[in-house]
């Protein structure tokens, strides 16, 4: 039972750190596509709808790449 629990323990270990670097991985992506988007004269506009992406927004996540609307769905 003891052997159980620690390999419980360091399954959900594993597991955090995969989601963690899944994060990662994702925002990475992110900031390519926003330097990208600097180099293509296109940064602040959503990739999806192509609307202004909001000052607030960009001050707050420089590297994002979808407008408020479209970002939930962006994963």
């Amino acid at each position: 039972e003891a052997h159980g629990g620690h390999f419980a323990l360091m399954t959900g270990r594993i597991g955090a750190q995969v989601d963690a670097a899944r994060k990662l991985d994702a925002k990475l992506r992110d900031v390519g596509r926003a330097l990208d988007k600097l180099d293509e004269d296109t940064y602040g506009t959503c990739d999806v709808c192509g609307a202004p992406i909001g000052r607030e927004r960009l001050e707050a996540i420089p590297w994002a790449v979808r407008c408020i609307d479209h970002a939930a769905g962006s994963r």
